[in-house]
């Protein structure tokens, strides 16, 4: 009995990437005993292996008789969404038709490269509908930048960090989809730097990693030539307040709103990088909060230079006491002036703040009761003005130290030139 074998294109779901696929033969005839069936028809267990065409493989297992043989002929399907139909034939040794009984049916294994290409074309085509992220793994081998006129600042230089993957090819960039891991995580070895920490999320200056790899190319490519990461050969980058730490465990999440996959760059942490750690506000809880941590490293001149005013911590709640600045080692640095205004402080560190192995330092807040400023503008007719909190007067504290109201607002009003403020109090 002749039975029609063939395979749709829609089978992304059910196939492997062999493409490998088992149909049954099955009749109506009654369930006969296998050890009768064999007896009745001399019959044994048996694989058939067809080739009807190039590229394509047939299969078939059970039992069958003996000294038969079988036949794949492509059939016509034409209008049919198919890649290959055949019409399989199982002949016993004199030539007539074999039927299989339903007691046991034959399997048939179809392989085609054909499928499998098409296959491997339609879950590209799937994948890219979703972006991805590519994690590059930037080299432990770093350096300040510098653009050959002036240093960048916190900016540094570096290849890629090649290693070998679980294939043995040496690779320096992971690709992962969403919900999924690094499958490998590589640890340098501890070097000048210090011990390993980690690896951490930094942010790459592409315009100026573009210039860096022209320039390591003596020339080879023109100025001015946009390169896309896979091209880029240096690496300028530079740390963030708080970066992220990515390890083996961490679950990768790709954003829904980007219609292209992303470049994540990771740089390796070692001991010569310190951590700045700007403390909250203490509760009398014994447990206080982090308002931000900041990554640092100690350079060739073994200095780092931290920026203050960019961090501001919360006054506890009902408080009536406002955010002044940060202290460090008894030295009060303000950062926030009487209307919010921001003073622009640094600290400047040294090997001498993290003694004894220590790479931590901590930096405390400082608030000062404020009041506010009304400013009575004695007409109708003047420019409204808000209210303006300013620090209040503390005789307790230094005078270097107090707080100042650098500028006031100017109004104005029709017909008359602005002329300055006096004060009364209430």
């Amino acid at each position: 009995m002749t039975k029609r074998f063939y395979r749709k294109r829609s089978v992304l779901d059910k196939l492997t990437a062999l493409l490998v696929v088992t149909a049954m033969f099955l009749t109506s005839s009654p369930v006969i005993a296998l050890d009768t069936l064999r007896a009745a028809e001399q019959l044994s267990e048996q694989t058939f292996t067809l080739t009807p065409e190039d590229g394509v493989t047939v299969t078939l297992s059970g039992l069958m008789p003996v000294r038969g043989y079988a036949e794949a002929q492509p059939a016509d399907v034409a209008g049919e969404d198919v890649l290959h139909a055949y019409d399989i034939t199982i002949h016993r040794s004199d030539g007539t038709e074999f039927e299989p009984d339903s007691g046991s049916p034959i399997a048939v294994s179809f392989k085609s490269t054909d499928i499998a290409r098409a296959i491997a074309d339609e879950e590209t085509s799937l994948t890219l509908q979703k972006p991805r992220k590519t994690f590059y793994f930037l080299s432990d081998q770093f350096s300040d930048y510098t653009d050959g006129t002036t240093e960048g600042s916190g900016l540094y230089e570096s290849g890629l960090y090649r290693f070998p993957n679980t294939a043995g090819q040496m690779v320096s960039a992971q690709i992962v989809k969403e919900g999924e891991r690094l499958h490998q995580i590589v640890m340098p070895n501890n070097n000048e730097f210090g011990a390993f920490y980690g690896w951490y999320v930094v942010e790459l200056d592409r315009q100026k990693s573009i210039e860096a790899t022209i320039r390591d190319s003596q020339g080879a490519i023109p100025a001015g030539t946009d390169l896309t990461t896979d091209q880029l050969t240096r690496f300028v980058y530079k740390w963030g307040d708080d970066p992220e730490n990515v390890t083996g465990d961490t679950v990768i999440h790709v954003s829904e709103d980007v219609s292209e996959d992303e470049d994540v760059f990771l740089a390796p942490l070692f001991k010569n990088f310190r951590f700045v750690v700007f403390l909250g506000p203490d509760d009398d809880s014994g447990k206080t909060d982090i308002a931000m941590r900041k990554i640092i490293v100690l350079g060739k001149t073994r200095t780092a230079t931290v920026e203050l005013s960019d961090v501001v911590a919360e006054p506890l709640p009902g408080s009536d006491q406002s955010f002044y600045g940060w202290e460090y080692n008894g030295t009060v640095y303000q950062t926030r002036g009487s209307g919010n205004e921001v003073i622009e402080k640094s600290l400047t560190l040294t090997d001498a703040d993290f003694p004894d192995g220590t790479d931590t330092v901590q930096i405390t807040p400082v608030f000062k009761k404020t009041g506010f400023i009304v400013f009575d503008l004695q007409a109708v007719d003047a420019e409204p003005l808000g209210a303006m909190h300013a620090f209040l007067y503390d005789p307790n504290v230094p005078e270097q130290e107090r707080a100042t109201i650098s500028q006031l607002p100017v109004t104005t009003r029709p017909g008359y030139v602005f002329d300055g403020w006096f004060a009364h109090f209430t």
